[in-house]
């Protein structure tokens, strides 16, 4: 059996991080290009008030778990913002 080599928690935390900023500037450049730059303020917003804050006396494993936690939390509430925002758009132009 091939013995397998963990990935070091700071080397997990550090590609967190980078895919945390690529979803951001994804999701945030979208709605400024499709809504407006309110719309990317909203969702900023939105993922500031569910982040949970990593704390310096954190380890590194403890960042990393924290980070991805919020990542996750930013993934899911970014898709449902963007969802609703599309949602009320199409109610109002079937309304018009």
């Amino acid at each position: 059996m091939i013995q397998v080599k963990e990935m070091p928690a700071s080397e997990k935390l550090k590609l967190v991080w980078e895919n945390f900023k690529f979803s951001e500037n994804q999701a945030s450049e979208f709605l400024k290009k499709h809504l407006g730059d309110q719309a990317a303020a909203e969702l900023r917003q939105v993922w500031q008030d569910g982040f949970k804050p990593i704390t310096p006396e954190a380890s590194v494993e403890e960042q990393y778990e924290i980070a991805y936690g919020n990542w996750i939390w930013m993934a899911r509430a970014g898709f449902d913002f963007i969802r609703r925002i599309w949602v009320r758009m199409d109610a109002h132009l079937r309304a018009s």
